[in-house]
């Protein structure tokens, strides 16, 4: 009995031994050491999201944007990127309500340019800035309106033209880019950049392209006439005609893009062998004979001449002779 008493006390003291706060280093010393690590922890925390003692830093959506474009600032400190405490606002360079304008936590450009953006934080111990603003570029906005601009509303065919084309977005600022010329009708019309030259005679509509998708939506008006005389065409209403017989014939005048000029005094040389009557032509002699309307006034070498040919056959036979072949005298 005695053994077996000896044997439950010391199983108790095991145990309860082990429960006690003597003992140095028992499990009882376990809780403590905990707490004193998660104080130390908190405290580093602290000390780190301490505004005054922390680095200021602006974050943008986008750094590089188009006039019209809203952008998201953030604002952080340094090992604080979950917090945000209050009083902390951001400036940006130019001139609010003219190149842009705020709301709580954006800000929209209307002008093009450089911006400099930068986090402020008004503390207990003072204003803090971030001293390495975030810049962003500002690009004009989407074309709102483009002009055409030409100097002449009526000009000679074959004259080179120069046009003025500008670009504009919704808040005035201009665009800048590659624009070509488009013209209506589009036949016989050279386009090189913003120069274009017109050959036809006409009306024509002329209108800038911006970059090859924007066209604007007013076309300058251009009429085109007729340059100087360059070539002088004979036609006649008929190419063969009998002896005594007689053919209509015109004489016109074109520049040299073949548009018709309208009273350009002209003549009519035929050869001897052929009357001129007004605008009439005939004769009584069989062959093939040249008919030329040229310059009343001016060298002829100084013109294109296309004549045509008038063919003469004989007509309808009129007496009807008999001749011996040979000719004998009996």
């Amino acid at each position: 009995m005695k053994g077996r008493l000896t044997a439950f006390v010391s199983l108790w003291c095991l145990v309860c031994c082990a429960c006690s706060g003597g003992g140095g280093g028992g499990a009882g010393d376990v809780p403590v050491d905990g707490a004193a690590d998660v104080e130390d922890a908190s405290a580093d925390a602290a000390v780190g999201c301490r505004p005054e003692q922390a680095e200021l830093a602006t974050l943008l959506s986008q750094y590089e944007v188009f006039a019209g474009e809203t952008v998201t600032v953030k604002c952080s400190f340094e090992g604080c990127d979950d917090w945000t405490p209050e009083g902390i606002d951001f400036l940006v360079a130019g001139k609010k309500g003219e190149d842009y304008y705020l709301e709580k936590h954006s800000v929209t450009f209307e002008k093009p340019g450089k911006y400099e953006i930068a986090c402020v934080f008004d503390g207990v111990e003072g204003e803090i800035q971030d001293t390495t603003p975030a810049e962003i570029v500002v690009q004009p906005g989407v074309p709102h309106e483009i002009l055409t601009s030409i100097t002449e509303d009526e000009v000679k065919a074959g004259t080179k033209l120069s046009v003025d084309c500008s670009a504009f977005d919704e808040f005035d600022n201009q665009i800048y880019g590659q624009f070509i010329v488009a013209t209506v009708p589009q036949t016989g019309v050279s386009v090189a950049g913003t120069t274009f030259t017109p050959t036809i005679v006409g009306e024509y509509e002329v209108v800038c392209v911006l970059d090859g998708l924007h066209a604007g939506e007013y076309p300058a008006s251009l009429d085109v006439v007729p340059n100087v005389p360059a070539k002088v065409y004979t036609e006649l209403t008929e190419e063969t005609v009998i002896a005594g017989g007689s053919a209509g014939l015109a004489c016109r005048a074109t520049d040299l893009w073949e548009n018709k000029v309208a009273g350009f005094p002209m003549v009519v040389a035929v050869p001897w062998q052929v009357e001129l009557t007004g605008l009439t032509i005939s004769s009584w002699i069989v062959g093939d004979y040249e008919v030329k309307c040229v310059p009343q006034a001016l060298d002829w070498g100084l013109f294109s001449l296309y004549p045509a040919m008038i063919h003469v056959v004989p007509a309808a036979p009129a007496a009807i002779q008999l001749e011996v072949v040979p000719h004998k005298q009996t």
